[in-house]
């Protein structure tokens, strides 16, 4: 198989992605061939805590299933 990394300044966006389309739990991130960090799950997990916290700020907390149907509504 090959592997699947990405470079320093890949988007979170585009690691998720990656992350979810190939169905791994993490991601080795390379400059120039070389290993310099492992993107993981965790890490992932720790930025989604922060942005929820960050949105609890700003707006008041409502059920899951109503934010998610409000988004698509």
């Amino acid at each position: 198989r090959d592997l699947i990394t990405i470079e320093p300044d890949t988007s979170l966006e585009q690691a998720v992605g990656l992350m979810l389309e190939h169905g791994i739990s993490c991601l080795p991130v390379l400059r120039d061939d070389a290993l310099v960090g492992i993107l993981t799950n965790t890490d992932i997990e720790v930025v989604l805590e922060l942005l929820l916290q960050l949105s609890r700020q700003s707006v008041p907390e409502q059920p899951y299933a109503a934010a998610v149907l409000a988004r698509h509504n």
